[in-house]
């Protein structure tokens, strides 16, 4: 590949006390003195040029910042839900939650409604990352059913006591469903999934419906939830709710109690 490159070299400014020139004179006069302008032509290989890395997400960084802003936020909203229902959720009161600006608010949210949408997304991905990690451990091989029930009270258990995936807020946005039913799929998404997760167990299990009996054990655990959630000052025992589990799965799996 052939390159011209144009090296310019500028000389001092003649200096202003010097004699004024006319244009003709200084072309014929002062620029070959002034001015040198070198071209030089040669053949040179074509060099290969490796394009830059794209950015990638990590840790550091604005975009690592944004997300985890974003995630301040949006667990702010779900706090607000919890304690004082989705009417509650202003733009005001999710900034004031999360101790930042209002204008983080704004930058990251439409409107009140883009604000609980994007917290009922953030709280179903939380709790089925959750749920997901349990399936596997009631999927595994040699899990007998007691050994099953342990493990959904721990879950339930945990849930209660992490605000991303709080009852209250769970229930708050199901009931916003009635006013607002756009924000049905999101919840719909959710139920498949958990659905989903459910049923596996009872294969595991050897279930002669696992569809039936998962969402039975569903009905269940929403049950002892709605309990648990009308008696803040007297929490239901979670040794009550265990032994009533057991005796629900080992009914609908033919096991002796």
């Amino acid at each position: 590949m052939q390159r011209c490159a144009f090296v310019l070299i500028r000389l001092p400014p003649y200096p202003a006390s010097a004699a004024p020139v006319t244009v003709s004179a200084f072309r014929s006069t002062l620029a070959p003195t002034r001015l040198i302008c070198y071209v030089r032509s040669v053949l040179e290989p074509e060099r290969s040029v490796n394009p830059a890395p794209a950015k990638v997400a990590g840790s550091r960084g604005p975009y690592a910042r944004g997300v985890r802003r974003r995630r301040q936020l949006l667990q702010a909203v779900l706090r607000i839900i919890a304690r004082e229902g989705v009417a509650a959720i202003t733009h005001r009161a999710v900034a004031a939650e999360a101790g930042t600006s209002l204008r983080a608010t704004t930058y990251y949210f439409t409107s009140k409604e883009d604000m609980i949408r994007r917290a009922f997304r953030f709280f179903v991905s939380r709790s089925l990352e959750r749920i997901e990690v349990m399936a596997r451990e009631l999927s595994a091989d040699g899990t007998e059913p007691s050994a099953a029930v342990n493990l959904i009270i721990e879950q339930i258990l945990q849930e209660s006591s992490d605000p991303d995936t709080s009852w209250a807020a769970e229930f708050e946005l199901v009931l916003a469903i009635a006013r607002e039913p756009s924000f049905a799929p999101e919840y719909r998404e959710f139920q498949l999934q958990l659905d989903r997760l459910v049923q596996q167990a009872m294969v595991h299990f050897q279930s002669s419906d696992p569809v039936a009996d998962a969402r039975i054990v569903l009905g269940f655990l929403r049950g002892f939830e709605l309990k648990w959630l009308s008696q803040p000052n007297r929490p239901v025992s979670s040794l009550t709710v265990k032994e009533d589990l057991t005796r629900l799965l080992h009914a609908l799996l033919g096991v002796p109690a």
